[in-house]
């Protein structure tokens, strides 16, 4: 468990310049390491959430508000805690599934029929009812009231009791623990689509902004931040500040960098009323789904390069650190 730990959050830390005026907020951008160990049980989840925001905080600022961000998928795994053993073997997360749909049957048959959903999707839905919605809400909700910060925890597959609607969800929890928004995924990739995760897409017309001391908050989750439907949504609603939590499904290489290049780095830089696009990136992998990425901080002000902050490595756990 202590290695486990040890591996999350010992990485680089980057730090990016404060505004001259002084600045309105910390904004830390957390890298983290997936690893399928971090949900073998509820326990081990809130501890090992608990240690990596809780290294964040020690950076928390003390004349500003502090917003930490998780990556996207956070909460991915949480489809599997406290299943450890019965999905012993598998060695894609197709293969986890379908362990896990054999020993949930009765649960997965019966969203089937009641909702005339896939299997997949009804599998979701019965792990919502059962143990992920709670030990997301309660987890996150705990640790942004215990060290008083705003909290972008990531994003997991979550439903509405009584919903047939799985959607890819990113929370910003306030310093209180309320939540303060939720934004649904509206753009997709094949992963979630129909053939894989089977989530349901977001709304254009329901993404909203949140309102707190530092400016507006809005979240674009992962491939949303290269969409400019999804940007020009939150920015007419006047958001100041953009969360784009991220888990890049594959090896960070120079093409894929570049690809990475035209979506939320490109696009603030023709929003200069977004003062800052928090971008923090998965890298490490549950079983076959592995990905790679360097978090960072940009925005239409940020330097030449466009960045006023990132991860040193692609592939190593970090923090990076811009107050704006």
């Amino acid at each position: 468990m202590k290695h486990l730990l040890v591996m999350l959050f010992m990485g680089s830390l980057a730090v990016g310049s404060a505004p001259a005026a002084g600045p309105r907020v910390r904004l830390i951008a957390v890298q983290m390491k997936a690893d399928t160990g971090s949900y073998r049980n509820l326990s081990t989840f809130r501890k090992t959430m608990d240690a990596l925001i809780g290294e964040a905080a020690k950076r928390k600022a003390a004349t500003c508000p502090t917003l930490v961000a998780l990556p996207e998928d956070t909460g991915l795994g949480l489809i599997f805690l406290g299943q450890m053993d019965t999905v012993k073997g598998a060695t894609t997360i197709r293969e986890a599934g379908d362990l896990l749909g054999r020993k949930m049957a009765a649960q997965v048959m019966g969203n089937v029929m009641a909702h005339n959903v896939s299997p997949t999707r009804a599998l979701l839905l019965a792990a919502n009812d059962g143990w992920l919605r709670a030990a997301y809400y309660d987890t996150f909700s705990a640790l942004a009231r215990k060290y008083g910060v705003y909290l972008a925890a990531g994003s997991a597959p979550l439903s509405k009791p009584g919903s047939a609607d799985v959607h890819n969800v990113a929370i910003l929890f306030g310093p209180d623990g309320e939540v303060l928004n939720e934004t649904s995924k509206v753009h997709l990739i094949e992963l979630e689509g129909a053939a894989g995760l089977d989530l349901t897409p977001g709304r254009i017309e329901d993404l909203k902004v949140a309102a707190t001391p530092f400016g507006k908050v809005g979240t674009a989750v992962c491939w949303d931040g290269f969409h400019d439907d999804v940007l020009d949504a939150l920015t007419h609603q006047g958001a100041e500040f953009i969360v784009q939590p991220s888990y890049n499904p594959g090896p960070w290489t120079k093409d894929e960098e570049a690809n990475w290049g035209t979506g939320l780095w490109t696009r603030l830089k023709t929003r200069p009323g977004v003062k800052a696009g928090v971008n923090p990136m998965m890298v490490g992998g549950l079983w076959d789904v592995i990905c790679e990425g360097q978090s960072n901080i940009v925005g239409a002000a940020a330097p030449p390069n466009g960045y006023f902050g990132r991860a040193r490595s692609a592939q190593e756990p970090s923090l990076v650190l811009v107050d704006r």
